[in-house]
């Protein structure tokens, strides 16, 4: 997973470079998760134009967070592309997802390099 930008504020720009990260992102959430992944149309500056990206952006973060049983809901309800909220909820559902898969797998508590962790347990 790319890092996923959390921080987004009106003043910020979005581009090429965020598209490919969120679109990644999405991809890789949707893995860990067990929703299905799509491909998305080949970054450019007239593809973050398209409505179909932003639906399929949209609807893959919904997927995601339906699958983690999260009250979120993100909406197309203008021809702009999404406002910084909507960009920090994608990224952070993005984020999230693969943080509580990791949860789910390895457990509450500090790993060890010698595969022990803190308070018990070992990772299998």
């Amino acid at each position: 997973m790319i890092i996923p930008k959390t921080n987004w504020k009106a003043a910020d720009y979005f581009n090429v470079t965020d598209y490919t990260r969120i679109t990644a992102n999405l991809n890789d959430a949707a893995v860990a998760v067990g929703v299905a992944t799509k491909t998305y149309e080949t970054a450019s500056y007239a593809t973050l134009l398209m409505l179909t990206t932003r639906n399929n952006i949209a609807s893959h973060a919904n997927s995601i967070a339906a699958a983690c049983e999260w009250d979120i809901t993100i909406s197309i309800t203008k021809s702009a592309w999404f406002d910084w909220k909507e960009l920090n909820t994608i990224e952070q559902v993005c984020a999230d997802a693969v943080a509580e898969t990791v949860y789910a797998a390895y457990g509450q508590g500090n790993a060890y390099g010698d595969g022990l962790y803190y308070g018990g347990g070992t990772i299998d």
